[in-house]
C-alpha cells in the first residue's frame, strides 16, 4: 500500500512540474506554441459534431479526438490534460521496470530518467497534442503483453495505433520484430495490421491525412521534399541514447524507424536540436523507455554503472532540455525557456473578456495564439489565421471573400464577421496590409482591451470595451499601433497625434505613450 502511495506522489509531483510549465505558456499566451491548442480543440469538436460515416472512419484511423471529447471543452482543460498525459507514463514505466527487474530501486531510477529526459520537456513546450498519448498507450500495451493479458493489451494496441497516422507503423514494426512472442503478441499484430490496412485503404481513397510522406513530414504541404542530409541530424540518435544511457538491449532495434526518420528529415521541428523543442519525442519515448527497463534487468551493480551513466545523462539534459538555463535550445524557444508570468500575469483573463464578445457562430480572422476562439460553430466555421491568409477576391458589401485553402488546395468562399488581434503578435507587412484593407472597408473597432483589439463588420459605434494599452518609450521605440489618438510622445510621420492605419510606427519621447480615443 505504501509503495503504491509513493508512486502516486511521484506522479502528482511530476504533474505539478509539467503543469506549471504548460500553464505559463497558456496564461501568457506565447504566440507560437499555444496555437496548436486551438487547432486541436477544433479537431475534437469536428470529430464529435460531424458524425458522418466517412468522417468517423477517417477520425478513428487518423487521430482519435473522440477519446478526448469527454474531457476537453476549453483551452484550459486541454492544458490540464497535456500535463496528465505527459505525467502518466511514470506509472507504466514503474510497473514495467519492476516486473522486469524485480527491483523497486531500478523502477524508481527509470522514472527519474523519464522525468529529466529532454524530449519530455519538448512535449510540454507545445501545450497540447493528441499523439502524446502514444507514450502511455504503447508502454502500457507492452506491460500487458509480457503479463499475457490479451484484452487490455489489444485495446491499448488499437489506441496506440490510432493516436495519429502514421504511428501505427511503429506498433506494427514492434509486432513484426518482437522475439518474445506469446498469445497476446498475436492480437497486437492483428490489431495493428487491421489499422494499417484501414489506413492504406483511406490513403488510396485520397485522404491526405494518410499520405505517409506528408504525415511523416518527409514532404511539405506543397509537395516539396524534406528528405536530405544534414550532418547535425546524425547527432539526434546519439543524444537520444545518451539521454538515458541504459540502452544495450536487443529491443533498441525498435528505435530504428524513428532514428531513420529523424536522420533524413530536414523539416525543422524534426531536425537537431529542434526535435527537443517540439512534440515529436512521442515518436521514440515509449520504445526508448522499454529498452531502458529491459537493460536495467541486466545490470547487476547499478551504483557502479551510474558513475558512467551520469556523464551522459546530465550533460544531455543541461544542453538539450528547454528548461535548462544553458540549453542550446533555450534561445530558439522564442526568447527563452518560458515567458514568466510576471510579464503578463493576467493576459488570458483579459482575453477571456474579449472572447466573450464573439458569438460561437460568427466567422473570425485572428492571430494564431488565441485558442479561446476555438471551436467555431457550426462544424465548417474554422477560424482564419491572418499571417499568410491568401484572399483572392473581396466583396465588402456582401461580406463575401474568396480564400485559398492550402489544406485542401482549393478556393473557398468565406465571410468575416470579426477580426481579433493580439497586438503583441508580430505581423508581417502582408498581414498589416490585409488588416488595413478590412478596416477601411466597413470593419469598425469594436473593442480594445489592453493587448487585444476586435474589429466588427459594419460596426460604427464607440468600442464596447475601451481599456487601452500604454507603451513605455525611452528616447525611441518602434511600436505596433492601431487607429486612434495618442498623447505624451511623438509618433514620426503622424499629424495631430492621430494614427489612421494599423502598423508599426517610430515613437520618440521619454515616458508613456497613451491611447485616448
Amino acid at each position: 500500500m505504501i509503495k503504491q502511495f509513493v508512486i502516486l506522489v511521484v506522479f502528482f509531483g511530476a504533474f505539478f512540474i509539467f503543469f506549471s510549465l504548460l500553464y505559463q505558456q497558456y496564461a501568457t499566451m506565447e504566440a507560437f506554441p499555444i496555437w496548436d491548442v486551438g487547432v486541436n480543440l477544433m479537431s475534437i469538436y469536428l470529430a464529435t459534431h460531424n458524425l458522418t460515416f466517412s468522417n468517423v472512419i477517417f477520425t478513428f484511423f487518423y487521430k482519435f479526438p473522440l477519446l478526448y471529447s469527454f474531457f476537453i471543452k476549453t483551452a484550459f482543460e486541454a492544458v490540464i490534460w497535456q500535463a496528465v498525459v505527459t505525467s502518466s507514463p511514470i506509472i507504466p514505466i514503474y510497473y514495467l521496470t519492476k516486473e522486469l527487474t524485480k527491483s523497486e530501486g531500478k523502477a524508481y531510477l527509470a522514472i527519474w530518467l523519464y522525468i529529466i529526459n529532454p524530449a519530455v520537456y519538448g512535449e510540454n513546450f507545445m501545450p497540447f497534442h493528441m499523439q502524446n498519448l502514444f507514450v502511455p498507450f504503447f508502454i502500457s500495451m507492452y506491460y500487458f503483453k509480457i503479463k499475457d493479458k490479451v484484452i487490455p493489451a489489444t485495446v491499448l494496441a488499437i489506441l496506440a495505433s490510432t493516436v495519429r497516422f502514421p504511428y501505427v507503423l511503429l506498433v506494427l514494426w514492434y509486432a513484426l520484430t518482437e522475439r518474445e512472442r506469446n498469445r497476446t503478441w498475436k492480437y497486437i499484430l492483428l490489431a495493428s495490421s487491421i489499422v494499417m490496412i484501414g489506413s492504406l485503404i483511406l490513403s488510396l481513397a485520397g485522404f491526405n491525412g494518410f499520405n505517409v510522406l506528408n504525415q511523416s513530414h518527409l514532404t511539405s504541404g506543397n509537395g516539396k521534399s524534406n528528405i536530405g542530409f544534414d550532418p547535425l541530424n546524425i547527432i539526434t540518435p546519439l543524444t537520444i541514447l545518451a539521454s538515458v544511457y541504459f540502452v544495450y538491449d536487443w529491443f533498441a532495434i525498435n528505435l530504428i524507424p524513428a532514428f531513420i526518420l529523424l536522420t533524413i528529415n530536414t523539416y525543422m521541428p524534426l531536425s537537431f536540436p529542434y526535435i527537443f523543442l517540439f512534440q515529436y519525442g512521442s515518436l521514440y519515448l515509449p520504445l526508448l523507455f522499454i529498452t531502458v527497463a529491459r537493460t536495467l534487468a541486466k545490470v547487476r551493480n547499478v551504483r557502479k554503472e551510474m558513475r558512467y551513466a551520469l556523464a551522459f545523462i546530465i550533460p544531455t539534459f543541461l544542453l538539450l532540455s528547454v528548461v535548462s538555463p544553458i540549453s542550446i535550445t533555450a534561445h530558439d524557444a522564442f526568447g527563452g525557456p518560458y515567458t514568466t508570468l510576471a510579464s503578463y500575469p493576467d493576459r488570458v483573463q483579459v482575453f477571456n473578456q474579449v472572447a466573450d464578445l464573439i458569438p460561437r457562430n460568427a466567422s473570425v480572422i485572428t492571430t494564431p495564439n488565441l485558442p479561446e476562439l476555438y471551436p467555431r460553430v457550426p462544424e465548417d466555421l474554422y477560424p482564419l489565421i491572418i499571417p499568410g491568409l491568401n484572399v483572392t477576391s473581396f466583396n465588402f458589401a456582401k461580406n463575401q471573400y474568396t480564400v485559398y485553402d492550402s489544406n485542401t488546395n482549393q478556393m473557398i468562399n468565406v465571410s468575416v464577421d470579426y477580426i481579433v488581434l493580439d497586438i503583441t503578435y508580430h505581423l508581417d507587412n502582408q498581414s498589416i496590409a490585409l488588416l488595413n484593407l478590412f478596416y477601411k472597408n466597413g470593419y469598425g473597432i469594436y473593442a480594445v482591451d489592453v493587448w487585444f483589439v476586435v474589429l466588427k463588420y459594419n460596426y460604427t459605434g464607440p468600442p464596447v470595451i475601451f481599456n487601452p494599452p500604454s507603451f513605455v518609450v525611452h528616447k525611441s521605440s518602434t511600436i505596433f499601433l492601431i487607429p486612434a489618438v495618442y498623447k505624451n510622445a511623438d509618433i514620426i510621420g503622424v499629424q495631430n497625434d492621430t494614427v489612421q492605419s494599423f502598423g508599426y510606427y517610430d515613437v520618440v519621447g521619454n515616458g508613456t505613450l497613451s491611447m485616448i480615443k
